[in-house]
């Protein structure tokens, strides 16, 4: 019954007019490549603190919780909780920084 698509480009100028788009918006963000450099880092740390969440959690449930030891399940604990400390952290930076790159290149 819809004969339309939101997400594809239905014809090659349409694809044109995104690169083109995206060619004029390149040089609006050049001066903030720091900022964006910082941003995506923060991206990959955060990433990689929540992707290494579970692999403790499987470890501790493997160790600690099978063989009834319930310090190391308070160890693993505390180590998860600092871990998403970090990854909280990590994510309010990325905030932040691309937050100003928005807003400087939208004003200048």
């Amino acid at each position: 019954m819809n004969n339309y698509s939101l997400n594809k480009p239905t014809d090659k100028s349409e694809k044109l007019n995104i690169l083109a788009t995206l060619a004029k918006l390149l040089p609006l963000v050049s001066p903030e490549k720091k900022r964006i450099v910082l941003a995506t880092f923060a991206v990959f740390i955060n990433s990689a603190f929540n992707l290494t969440a579970p692999v403790l959690v499987g470890y501790a449930v493997d160790h600690y919780i099978v063989t009834k030891q319930f310090h190391g399940v308070l160890v693993f604990g505390a180590i998860l909780l600092l871990i998403y400390i970090l990854a909280l952290i990590a994510s309010y930076f990325q905030t932040i920084l691309m937050g100003t790159v928005g807003q400087n290149v939208l004003f200048d």
